[in-house]
């Protein structure tokens, strides 16, 4: 877990500054990677079954699109360049989809997982 929380970390950066200008990729598919990467790090760290520790990163990402909710409702400003890229400054259905979408991946990702053919070893002559 922890090396696939730091490949979708990487992932994020270069979505975040190279891939910029990419449009419906660093927005959308930006988001459905947050909550994968957000349950990933959790994996990481945290012995949990599979369905309330993805909820846990759902629930993170429902979070942050509610601080932007929050945010935009109160003419708070958020100065910090690093922290408006990270959370992000407008609130958008869209994002919830994609974080939903993230939630979706994790499940059908871990469930696969728990039906990969474990190998063969070799039998001694």
């Amino acid at each position: 877990a922890v090396l696939t929380t730091l490949g979708l970390f990487i992932a994020l950066v270069l979505l975040a500054t190279v891939g910029q200008h990419t449009g419906l990729l660093r927005s959308f598919g930006g988001d459905v990677l947050a909550v994968v990467f957000v349950y990933y790090g959790l994996k990481s760290f945290v012995q949990m079954r599979v369905l309330p520790l993805a909820s846990i990163a759902l629930a993170i990402g429902y979070a942050v699109e509610l601080s932007q909710y929050l945010t935009e409702l109160n003419h708070w400003v958020v100065s910090n360049p690093i922290i408006r890229t990270i959370v992000g400054s407008t609130p958008d259905w869209w994002d919830v989809l994609a974080y939903t979408a993230g939630f979706g991946l994790v499940l059908v990702t871990e469930r696969r997982s728990q039906f990969q053919p474990m190998p063969q070893q070799p039998r001694a002559s």
